[in-house]
């Protein structure tokens, strides 16, 4: 009776000390999902910025474009004024 009192007793001190190793188990693999978690924030942040950039870049370009071509158009003109004073 003393041994089986005592196998039952190992075995409960065996499922205490798993019971444990679980729950250290689940505790790091919260902070490894908090911190996957925090990162792929950080990378949603850097690619809506990233984004941002890209849209920003496209209006300015297509600004430049226009500006450019109205220099062109200007420059036209002032020759074909320039045309008119040459002998």
């Amino acid at each position: 009776m003393a041994q089986h009192v005592n196998e039952i007793a190992s075995m409960t001190d065996n499922l205490a000390a798993s019971a444990q190793e679980q729950s250290a188990s689940a505790e790091e693999m919260s902070v490894a999902v908090k911190s996957l978690e925090q990162s792929m924030n950080s990378i949603l942040d850097k690619v809506e910025k990233m984004g941002k950039s890209v849209t920003d870049q496209s209006k300015i370009s297509d600004q430049m474009s226009g500006a450019s071509k109205r220099l062109v158009e200007l420059a036209q003109i002032l020759r074909e004024h320039m045309n008119h004073f040459k002998m």
